[in-house]
């Protein structure tokens, strides 16, 4: 396996990970340009590569957009870019997850004040995301707003380029992610569902096995055929425990999120992507994985435990509780969760991983 790395910095002394078998870097400012792909094709024939993925979705709509130039010899193992184009907008998302059968919170488009006041008062707090990141300026992921007075700032304060930002109450519930593969012929699809018991930031940090709601199954496999979605992807819902109901989210046609921590669990997604675009199946589809009830990434865990005694933990941190509660909960995870990045055949990894300065 042969990284090509996105930077102008100078090359790294060493391999970040023993799995690597080199390295080279390929300037930012060629990532989107005819003169990009000439240097990624180079890269692919100096090793004689036979498959190409990216992490980054704007990565891959670009490498997908330009998958002519890699074939025969070299495959995309990605969706292509049809589909990746298709999904990039939540709202058009959220369009296909109603007539796919999932279950959705109440969901507002807003671009000015107007829009605002559509809300109803009852279901605030409420929180916005981009349907873009590019859309609305300044960028920004997810905020939580408990007053319509802040919300209307925040929107007066935007720049719409296009499409307008989501709107759904903000419910203080888990996560349910739910990872995927559909081959590239559209024969095979499997789905695991695995538990997102605490969130930091508003993402992962503890992660459990779990089944699948009622109906989510079917919803998830509606989804993949109608978008026509290949390869590696990922849902996220929102959980309601007491109604045993999942709310759509978004999904995310890429590897990433909780990539590391399923792969603990036994679910192999790099191995099920080769499958999906054709590679010989070189292992079991789903391992006995860890035994261990909760997977973290313990660094993580490390940024979440001086976030909480720092006070700096926001309503996207799960579960709503005392900084004293989170801490004591984070510390458990240190002692009695497995880390998803430690690797006894790979510590060249594990060291570097772990050795990177992180702010809080």
């Amino acid at each position: 396996m042969f990284l090509l790395e996105i930077t102008d910095a100078p090359p790294a002394a060493q391999r970040y990970s023993s799995a690597l078998s080199g390295m080279e870097r390929i300037s930012p400012r060629l990532i989107g340009t005819e003169e990009g792909i000439e240097a990624i094709l180079r890269h692919v024939r100096s090793v004689s590569a036979d498959g190409v993925i990216a992490i980054a979705e704007h990565v891959l709509m670009w490498l997908s957009h330009n998958r002519k130039a890699f074939s025969p010899d070299c495959r995309l193992l990605c969706p292509g870019f049809e589909c990746l184009e298709a999904i990039s907008f939540k709202n058009r998302q959220i369009k296909l997850a109603r007539v796919s059968g999932f279950s959705l919170l109440p969901t507002w488009y807003l671009k000015d004040a107007a829009d605002v006041a559509r809300i109803p008062q009852d279901h605030f707090p409420i929180c916005v995301r981009p349907s873009h990141p590019a859309e609305a300026r300044p960028t920004f992921k997810a905020v939580v707003h408990h007053s319509r007075e802040t919300l209307e700032r925040q929107i007066g304060a935007l720049t719409f380029v296009g499409a307008p930002i989501v709107a759904q109450p903000f419910k203080v519930l888990p996560d349910v992610k739910i990872h995927g593969m559909r081959s590239a012929d559209g024969t095979r699809m499997m789905f695991v569902p695995f538990y997102v018991e605490r969130k930091y930031q508003g993402v992962t940090l503890t992660l459990q096995r779990t089944s699948f709601p009622p109906g989510v199954e079917a919803a998830c496999a509606e989804f993949a055929v109608r978008a026509n979605i290949t390869g590696a992807f990922h849902f996220d819902l929102l959980f309601d425990p007491e109604q045993n109901r999942a709310y759509y989210l978004e999904i995310n046609p890429r590897m990433g999120g909780v990539t590391d921590k399923a792969v603990a669990f036994g679910y192999d997604q790099p191995k099920l992507i080769l499958e999906a675009f054709g590679h010989p199946q070189t292992a079991d589809l789903l391992g006995s994985g860890t035994s261990r009830i909760r997977v973290v990434t313990k660094r993580a865990v490390c940024r979440h435990i001086l976030a909480a005694l720092k006070g700096e933990l926001t309503p996207l941190d799960y579960p709503d509780c005392s900084c004293a509660r989170h801490v004591l909960l984070s510390l458990r995870d240190l002692v009695f969760a497995r880390d998803s990045v430690f690797d006894r055949h790979d510590l060249r990894g594990t060291i570097w991983f772990n050795t990177q300065s992180f702010n809080v």
